[in-house]
């Protein structure tokens, strides 16, 4: 893992202006994780993610939140957003429609992020972060959950009141209905082998 990291911060100080600094997880922690980041920038502009107001962050640990990342970097400024990916993306995330049956695998592992803040200002206090400096993820006031308690955390919000789930499932239903619904009018409107096309009569 040191040489792969070694390896992204010669890449990416070979390119742009990158700020590294240290990562540990509690005050007292004896070992501290690099992360790096940069100013977001993209050839085309994205309101999403705008280049003026985005922090583009890598080598980010698996146990970051997005609510840990939004107390982690308002120390520079308004946090309006965070967006995790497994590798860098100029798109949003992909949003489940149905939360409950979604085929949308979570972003697990190291990832990168992009913090997206309110005012432009925040980017240059970011930027202007003294060599060496050491961050803090987890306190006493807003504890970062990790092991069992992240499990059991994660257990007891997978309860979910019967009514919702009712409602879900009907949403997800009728888009099923719609999605054959559209399939069937296609193949009618597609001629066969022959070349003949099926008219059904009403």
């Amino acid at each position: 893992m040191l040489r792969v990291a070694s390896v992204l911060i010669s890449v990416a100080l070979a390119l742009e202006p990158v700020v590294v600094v240290g990562l540990r997880f509690r005050e007292g922690s004896a070992a501290s994780h690099q992360v790096l980041w940069k100013q977001h920038s993209v050839r085309s502009h994205s309101d999403l993610k705008p280049s003026d107001r985005t922090l583009f962050v890598i080598n980010v640990p698996p146990y970051c939140s997005q609510e840990a990342f939004t107390h982690l970097f308002s120390l520079y400024g308004k946090v309006r957003q965070v967006f995790f990916h497994k590798r860098p993306s100029a798109a949003a995330p992909p949003t489940p429609k149905h939360p409950h049956f979604s085929c949308v695998a979570p972003v697990t592992g190291f990832k990168v992020a992009y913090v997206v803040f309110t005012h432009q200002s925040a980017i240059k206090k970011a930027m202007a972060v003294n060599p060496g400096t050491v961050l803090t993820l987890s306190s006493e006031e807003r504890p970062v959950l990790t092991g069992l308690k992240k499990w059991q955390q994660e257990y007891n919000g997978s309860f979910v009141a019967v009514e919702s789930l009712a409602e879900e499932v009907k949403a997800v239903m009728q888009d099923y209905d719609l999605k054959k619904e559209r399939e069937k009018a296609q193949g009618q409107q597609e001629p066969d082998s022959e070349g003949w096309v099926t008219v059904a009569s009403e």
